[in-house]
Order: structure tokens, then sequence, then C-alpha cells
């Protein structure tokens, strides 16, 4: 049975002549192509990125909810039981294929990505640190200190004591 493409029509697809005028169309082989066809798109794509962003928005357009290897698995379900696990192993392949080839392409975009950064910003770890200064001196300790320091100089003693005086010690006891 020799496969044929219609070349006029709203749409393209393969169909095998059956006896007399009654043709079958063929989606297993058109499914085939559009798959290889999406696998070839998306290795490309991967190829040509650059970018993470654009490596993240590859994978939603290819393996997205609303991807093209996702509407080609929802139409699935008008294949016949025979061709059904052939295009859908098929599919699970091309899938496993492109979220690795994904995988290894954002590992070296990241490691790209750090490398510039790295290179741009000439930090050396192996210099130490500034000490780190928990605050200052209050000014008015510093003036006590200062004052004290004066007095011990012309020869006077610090003495330590009540705050507060009692009144017998003031004037009574005098």
């Amino acid at each position: 049975m020799a496969f044929q493409r219609k070349k006029s029509g709203w749409y393209r697809e393969f169909f095998a002549p059956m006896q007399g005028d009654f043709f079958i169309f063929r989606k297993e082989i058109n499914m085939r192509e559009q798959l290889t066809k999406i696998h070839e798109q998306a290795l490309q794509a991967l190829n040509e990125t650059t970018v993470l962003e654009a490596l993240e928005n590859m994978k939603v357009k290819f393996l997205g909810k609303k991807g093209e290897l996702t509407a080609i698995l929802r139409g699935m379900g008008s294949l016949s039981a025979e061709e059904r696990p052939l295009i859908g192993q098929l599919a699970n392949e091309i899938r496993a294929s492109i979220e690795t080839k994904w995988e290894e392409k954002k590992a070296v975009l990241q490691e790209k990505m750090l490398e510039s950064k790295l290179a741009m910003e000439k930090l050396d770890v192996t210099i130490p640190g500034k000490p780190v200064q928990w605050g200052k001196e209050h000014p008015i300790t510093k003036v006590t200190r200062e004052i004290e320091g004066i007095f011990l100089g012309m020869g006077f003693a610090i003495v330590e004591g009540p705050e507060v005086e009692y009144d017998y010690y003031n004037f009574e006891a005098l």
C-alpha cells in the first residue's frame, strides 16, 4: 500500500488508497512527523538559547500544559488501539530527550552566569575582614574620665561613696 501526500485542501494528511474511491486518513504517520518536527525545533531552540529566561520560555512552549507536545498528545485519542502505544512511546521518548537536554543546557547557562558574575566582582576571600566595633563611649562618660584624669594628675584620689549623703553627716555631726 503506497502512501501519497494530498497537495491541496486546508489539511495535509497522508492517506492510503483502498478499494474503489474510499480513502483512510493515516494520522499515525502525520503524528510521527509532527513529533519529530517538534523534537527538532526544540533541540534547535535549545542550541540557540543563551539566556535562562528564554530557556524557561522554551520549556513552557514545548513541554508546558499548553505546549506543542501536549497538544499532540491530546490528539492521541483519535488513533487506533494499535497505533496509540507506538505514538505514546515515541512522544515519551521525545519528552524525556527534550527534558534531559533542557537540564543540561540550564546547568551550562547557570555555570556561565556564575563565571561572568565572579569575573565582574573581583572578590578575594582570603583577605581578613575588618573588625566590628560595637558602639562608642558615651560623651558624658568620656568627659567624666577626662576630668578624673586631670584631678589624679593634681594629686587627688578618687573615692567611691553614696550619691546622696544623710542629713546627720552633713549638718548634725559637725
